[in-house]
C-alpha cells in the first residue's frame, strides 16, 4: 500500500456551457424534479427499514458470537478468491502490456493515458475472475472438481495479489471535498446493508435451481454434465463458475459474497475511470449513482449473474476507451477479453456487450475518419479475440446438442430439443406499444408500470433533462453515449425493458449522468443544492432499498443467531415461495449417504446433500418420461431402480403453485402406470410444512404469533412436503399403508391438463 505519487498532469473535464440561459435551465429542472419525486414517491416507492419487531426475541450474546464467527469464514474465503484472482490477473496483464506491436504507437503520450496503480489492480482483477471462469470450465470438463484443486489454485495465486496489491494500491494525498466525503460515507453505508442480505442463505429461486443447483449435482459428480431436464445446464456459466469456486471452498454464502463483490468492483471500476478521465467529484458521484440504485441493491443480496457480467462490459468499455484515448493496442486486446468474457457469462452478452462495442469501433472509426478496411480490420481481430474467449462455452453447447445457443432457437437448430411449449423469448412479456412505453420510456420504467421486477430510483428520470440542455461534452463521453444507445436499441428490442437485464450497462449511464451533475456550468449555489437534491435521492433509494430486503428477507434474526439456518430456509416469505427445507433437512440428517432423491413439483435442489434428480417446472419431467416408456407399475419401479433412485421428495404446494407450467404432462394411460406404481411400492417415512413470515405486517412466524390460524393451516395435508421410500420388491409384497396420492387432487392441474385427466381421476377415487 502506497500513497499516490505519480504526477499526472490532469486535464480537467469541459465545463457544460447551457444552451438556454441558466435562471431558466433552473426554473425548468426545478419544476421538473418537483413532478417526478412528488409522483414517484406518491407510487408507493418509500419505505422505513426496521429490522426488529415488537414480538422480538431478546439478543443472545453467546449466539451472535457463533454466527459471527460464520460471517467472518465466509467473509475470508470470499475476499482470498477476489485476491487469487488480483493475483492470476496481474501475471497475464503485465504480459498483454508488454506486447510489442510492429505499429509505430501515436497516441496522446500525455501523463493522464498512463495506468495508475488503482487501476492496474482493478483490471488484473476483473482479468483474473475470468481466467478463474475459464480455468473452472476445463477442470469440469476434465472430472477435476475437488475443493483440494480449488484450494490450491487459491493458494497459489493468493501469494501473487497480496504482492500486487501491496505494490499498486494507491492512497490519494489530495484531500476530499465536503460533497465527496458524504458521496463516499453513503456508499458505504449501501455496502453494509447490502452486505447483511448477502450474508444469509441463499432463497433466491434462480440460484436454488439453477444458478447454485447445477453446480451443486456437478460438484457431487466431480464435473460438468448437461440434461434437457434442466436446460439451463447448458448456458454459458463464465460467473457460475466463481460460485463454484465458493461452494466447493466452503459454502453458498461465500459464493453470494462473490456476486456482492462484484458490484463492490464496479463501484471500484466507475470511481477509477471517472477520476482518471474527469474529475474525483464525477468519480464519487459515478460510484454513488450506481450503487444506491435500489435494483443494484436487489441483485447484491443473490447469485445472480448481473454484477458479474457488469463488472466485465463495464472493464470492456475502460479499456476500449484507453485503447481509442492512446491507440495503445494492449487495451484493445484487453477489451476484446473481457467482451469475450462477458459472452461466455450469458447469452444476452453477445447483443448488449458485444454488439455494442462493435458499433463503437465502427462508429469512432467514421468519426476519426478511418479508411474502410482499417475499421474492417479492428471489427475483425476485435471479434476473432473476443470469440475465441467465450469459445469453450459454445463449442461445448454445440457437441452436446448440436446447438452453440441451445436452448434458445431450438426448434430449427440442434437435436437436442426442450419441452416448454412456449417461446423461451416470451418471458418477460414485451410491454404495450405506444408512444408513453417506447418513446418517453424513462417515465413508466422509473414509476416500475413498464415492465416486471423494475426498481429503477428516480434519479435518471430527475437528472434527464440536464442531457438535452449543455453543450461541448468530452470525447470520453461520447464514447459512452455511444455505447449506451448501441446497447440500449438491443435492450429494447431484446431484452423488453426487463431492468435486470439491463443492470450491466448501469455504469455507463451513472457515468455520463455524473459528468452532467458534477461539470455543469452553473452559479456555485445552484451547484451546491444539486448536490444536495442528489444526496437526498440516494437516501430515498437507501431507505427503499433497506425496506425491500426486510420484506422479501428478513435477514437481522439469521444475522445476530436468533435463527438456525433451518428455520430461516423453512419460512415462507415474499421472495421465497413454498419451502421445501424442512424436509430436505431430514432426508440430509436420517437418509443413506448413498440414497438418491427423485424430486416431484420441487426444482430447487441446492441444498440437497444426497444424490439427486430434479427438472424445470416447464420442462421435461424425469417422472413422467419415464412413466411413458413403461407398460404396468413394475416397469415403472424397474426404471427408477436402475436409475438410482431410492426416495422421493413431493412438495405438494409447490406443485400446485406452478401447475399451469404443465409440471405433469401424463395422459390417463401413463397416470395408470404411474398410480400402480405408486400405490405398491411408495412409503411416506416424513413430512413437515414450512412456516410463513409476513414481515411488512410485523409477523416473523405465523406459528408462533398466529395459533389459531397455524391449527387450521397445519391441519391441510396440501400444505406439506413429503418424503417416501422405495421399497424393495420383498417389501412391497408384504401387506402395508398406502401413502395418499395427491397426484389424484384437481389442485395440482391446470384446467386443460385437468380435462384429459378428470374422467380417469374420478374412476380411480371411486
Amino acid at each position: 500500500m502506497k500513497q499516490n505519487k505519480t504526477n499526472i498532469t490532469k486535464i480537467e473535464p469541459n465545463e457544460l456551457n447551457p444552451i438556454i440561459p441558466v435562471w431558466m435551465i433552473g426554473v425548468i429542472f426545478s419544476i421538473w424534479a418537483w413532478i417526478v419525486l412528488s409522483k414517484y414517491y406518491s407510487a408507493g416507492f418509500v419505505g422505513i427499514f426496521w429490522p426488529f419487531n415488537s414480538s422480538e426475541e431478546l439478543f443472545y450474546f453467546k449466539s451472535f458470537l457463533i454466527r459471527f464467527k460464520e460471517h467472518f469464514i465466509n467473509i475470508f474465503w470470499a475476499v482470498l478468491i477476489f485476491i487469487s484472482a488480483c493475483g492470476a490477473g496481474t501475471i497475464v496483464l503485465e504480459a498483454i502490456l508488454r506486447i510489442k506491436f510492429f505499429e509505430k504507437e501515436n497516441g496522446n503520450n500525455n501523463l493522464k493515458y498512463n495506468i495508475s496503480g488503482n487501476e492496474k489492480l482493478m483490471f488484473s482483477t476483473v482479468l483474473g475472475l475470468g481466467i478463474f471462469s475459464l480455468l473452472g470450465f476445463f477442470l469440469g470438463i476434465f472430472g477435476f472438481y475437488f475443493k483440494t484443486v480449488f484450494l490450491t489454485i487459491t493458494a497459489i495465486f493468493s501469494f501473487f495479489g497480496f504482492s500486487a496489491i501491496y505494490k499498486n494500491f494507491e492512497m490519494t494525498r489530495k484531500r476530499f471535498l465536503l460533497r465527496e466525503k458524504l458521496a463516499l460515507f453513503l456508499v458505504c453505508v449501501i455496502a453494509f446493508f447490502n452486505l447483511l442480505g448477502a450474508l444469509t442463505p441463499e432463497l433466491f429461486y434462480d440460484s436454488q435451481f439453477y444458478q447454485l443447483g447445477v453446480l451443486v449435482h456437478w460438484l457431487k459428480e466431480h464435473k460438468m454434465l448437461t440434461t434437457n431436464f434442466i436446460p439451463a445446464s447448458y448456458f454459458p456459466f463464465n460467473i457460475n463458475m466463481l460460485y463454484l469456486m465458493g461452494l466447493s471452498i466452503n459454502n453458498e454464502i461465500t459464493a453470494k459474497l462473490i456476486h456482492y463483490s462484484c458490484g463492490l468492483l464496479i463501484v471500484y471500476a466507475v470511481y477509477i475511470f471517472s477520476e482518471k478521465y474527469f474529475n474525483r467529484t464525477t468519480a464519487v458521484f459515478s460510484a454513488l449513482i450506481f450503487y444506491s440504485i435500489p435494483q443494484v441493491a436487489t441483485v447484491s443480496w443473490k447469485t445472480a449473474i448481473e454484477l458479474g457480467i457488469g463488472i466485465f462490459e463495464f472493464g470492456a468499455v475502460f479499456a476500449l476507451v484507453n485503447y481509442i484515448v492512446s491507440k495503445k493496442k494492449q487495451w484493445f486486446i484487453i477489451s476484446a477479453i473481457f467482451c469475450g468474457f462477458s459472452m461466455g457469462s450469458k447469452y444476452t452478452g453477445i447483443v448488449f456487450c458485444y454488439f455494442a462495442l462493435i458499433g463503437t469501433l465502427i462508429i469512432q472509426g467514421v468519426m476519426a475518419k478511418e479508411n474502410s478496411f482499417k475499421i474492417f480490420k479492428s471489427v475483425f481481430f476485435f471479434s476473432l479475440i473476443a470469440m475465441i474467449t467465450c469459445l469453450p462455452w459454445y463449442l461445448r453447447n454445440f457437441i452436446y446438442s448440436g446447438n452453440p445457443v441451445f436452448p434458445f432457437f431450438w426448434e430449427k437448430i440442434g437435436y437436442e430439443k426442450i419441452h416448454l411449449t412456449k417461446s423461451l423469448f416470451l418471458d418477460p412479456p414485451r410491454p404495450e406499444f405506444n408512444f408513453l412505453n417506447y418513446f418517453l420510456f424513462l417515465w413508466p420504467l422509473t414509476m416500475g408500470k413498464l415492465q416486471q421486477e423494475t426498481v429503477l430510483g428516480p434519479v435518471f428520470l430527475v437528472f434527464a433533462v440536464f442531457l438535452f440542455m449543455y453543450r461541448k461534452i468530452d470525447l470520453e463521453i461520447k464514447i459512452l453515449f455511444g455505447y449506451l444507445f448501441i446497447s440500449f436499441i438491443f435492450w429494447v428490442l431484446l431484452g423488453r425493458f426487463y431492468l435486470r437485464y439491463f443492470i450491466p450497462t448501469l455504469p455507463v449511464v451513472s457515468v455520463i449522468f455524473a459528468y452532467y451533475i458534477a461539470n455543469h456550468k452553473n452559479a456555485k449555489f445552484a451547484k451546491n443544492g444539486i448536490y444536495v437534491l442528489l444526496i437526498i435521492i440516494t437516501l430515498g433509494n437507501i431507505s427503499f432499498s433497506n425496506y425491500l430486503l426486510w420484506a422479501t428477507q428478513d435477514p437481522l434474526r439469521y444475522l445476530i443467531g436468533q435463527q438456525s439456518k433451518k428455520e430461516y430456509l423453512s419460512t415462507q416469505r415474499t421472495s421465497y415461495p413454498c419451502p421445501y427445507y424442512q424436509t430436505l433437512e431430514y432426508a440430509n440428517r436420517k437418509l443413506n449417504p448413498k440414497a438418491k432423491l427423485l424430486f416431484l413439483g420441487e426444482t430447487r435442489g441446492l441444498y440437497c446433500e444426497r444424490q439427486f434428480i430434479t427438472s424445470g417446472a416447464g420442462d421435461f419431467n424425469p417422472m413422467v418420461e419415464w412413466v411413458s416408456q413403461c407398460k404396468n407399475g413394475k416397469d415403472l419401479y424397474d426404471k427408477i431402480i436402475s436409475n438410482g433412485i431410492t426416495h422421493i421428495l413431493l412438495n405438494v404446494p409447490e406443485t400446485m403453485r406452478l401447475k399451469n407450467y404443465e409440471t405433469f404432462y401424463w395422459d390417463a394411460k401413463s397416470f395408470t402406470v404411474f398410480c400402480e406404481f405408486w400405490s405398491k411400492y411408495v412409503k411416506e417415512i416424513y413430512k413437515d410444512i414450512a412456516d410463513i413470515s409476513v414481515p411488512y405486517k410485523e409477523i416473523y412466524s405465523i406459528k408462533k404469533q398466529q395459533p389459531q390460524w397455524w391449527a387450521q393451516y397445519s391441519s391441510n395435508p396440501n400444505n406439506y412436503v413429503y418424503l417416501y421410500e422405495i421399497m424393495s420388491e420383498k417389501e412391497a409384497s408384504k401387506p402395508h399403508s398406502i401413502p395418499q396420492n395427491f397426484f389424484l387432487e384437481k389442485e395440482l392441474y391446470s384446467s386443460n391438463r385437468w380435462e384429459i385427466l378428470e374422467n380417469f381421476i374420478l374412476k380411480e377415487r371411486k
